[in-house]
């Protein structure tokens, strides 16, 4: 402090940009499934890349912006997403998590029907 009871900043140490750096690093998507989701997220609330970590309501999101969004992932990412999953599973690290799962299981069950199929034609062969 200087003799007015203020901060000296002449004194103070420079700043770490380090710790700016992490943040930007964290905002950044991690797979396609998170740049989808952001994709999602930056149209139903217009903002450009909203970051990954910061839950739905914390961006601005409203009730009519969760339908919107719900919308769009049904339709560009897995129409079996509900919106009990947006609400327990907030920001788009956590919602990517939570719908990869059932992705992974829509594929196996595109596997499955596609073997059944190519058993069916070798029967019938």
């Amino acid at each position: 402090l200087n003799q007015n009871g203020k901060i000296d900043r002449k004194l103070l140490p420079p700043p770490s940009f380090l710790l700016l750096t992490d943040n930007i690093n964290h905002n950044l998507p991690r797979n396609t499934l998170e740049q989808k989701l952001q994709n999602i997220f930056s149209q139903a609330l217009h903002i450009e890349s909203p970051h990954v970590e910061v839950p739905f309501g914390q961006l601005g999101g409203t009730s009519l912006d969760a339908i919107f969004v719900l919308t769009l992932i049904r339709q560009q990412i897995c129409n079996k997403v509900d919106i009990s999953l947006l609400f327990t599973n907030p920001s788009i690290r956590q919602l990517a998590q939570a719908i990869e799962p059932i992705l992974a299981f829509e594929e196996l069950q595109d596997i499955a029907s596609t073997v059944n199929e190519i058993h069916e034609t070798n029967v019938r062969l």
